[in-house]
């Protein structure tokens, strides 16, 4: 049927989802659809009590709800739960379970760079939903120094992890793994990246979760510094 899953967000333009779950569907064989829903927040224990009646199968959430989402969910997967954000929902018998599968799309692009992150010093640029799952998966990879930098020093940090703001980051020596988990880049403010060359000189490896465009302005500049990179494609 049409409504057996969806995406929910508050603005969902950008979103390869449906093409990306289709084309998953195709190959498995699977008779489903796949749809986009912009709903407001004020809708949100709404629609999931609709999905608990049946309405959908399952769906997946992006920004800005993966947080929000959780309150109303009656079991949480031991990785969302440490993150702190819920990106799919699975509706099984009208209990709704949330699941964190950025953890494990960043983590398998982590490891088809082949970046041996362990005992390095890895940085994560932004702190939504998505900078705590790249924490959790770099924590899982025993990266040695985590910082995560944003513009207002965030108080909540997890455990182990240094909480600076870009002006600190600019006295860094060394890095090993720049990652944005910011939307600056995205489309259509193509132009933008969230640190300078100089900075993004300094490491490795970068990772983008930003996938529309394919080759960010941060992307561009990690390239011809001969950086090894990768989008958030995978």
């Amino acid at each position: 049927g049409i409504m057996d899953y969806a995406l929910i967000g508050e603005k969902l333009g950008h979103s390869y989802s449906p093409l990306i779950h289709r084309k998953f569907f195709e190959i498995e064989n699977f008779n489903f659809g796949y749809n986009l829903l912009e709903i407001q927040k004020n809708e949100l224990e709404e629609f999931v009590n609709k999905v608990k009646n049946g309405y959908l199968k399952g769906f997946n959430v992006t920004i800005p709800y993966k947080q929000d989402v959780m309150d109303f969910l009656d079991f949480i997967d031991e990785k969302a739960s440490n993150i702190g954000a819920v990106n799919t929902v699975v509706n099984k018998n009208g209990k709704l379970y949330g699941y964190n599968t950025d953890y494990y799309g960043y983590l398998l692009t982590v490891l088809k760079l082949e970046a041996k992150v362990e005992g390095e010093t890895c940085v994560i640029l932004g702190n939504g939903g998505s900078a705590k799952a790249v924490i959790e998966a770099l924590k899982d990879l025993k990266a040695k120094e985590l910082y995560l930098v944003s513009r207002n020093l965030n108080k909540d940090v997890p455990l182990g992890v240094k909480s600076i703001n870009y002006d600190e980051l600019g006295q860094l020596n060394k890095g090993y793994l720049l990652t944005n988990c910011t939307p600056v880049g995205m489309f259509p403010n193509v132009g933008d990246s969230p640190v300078n060359k100089e900075i993004i000189g300094k490491f490795e490896f970068a990772i983008d979760l930003i996938y529309n465009p394919k080759m960010t302005k941060f992307l561009e500049e990690a390239k011809q510094l001969n950086l090894k990179f990768e989008n958030g494609l995978y």
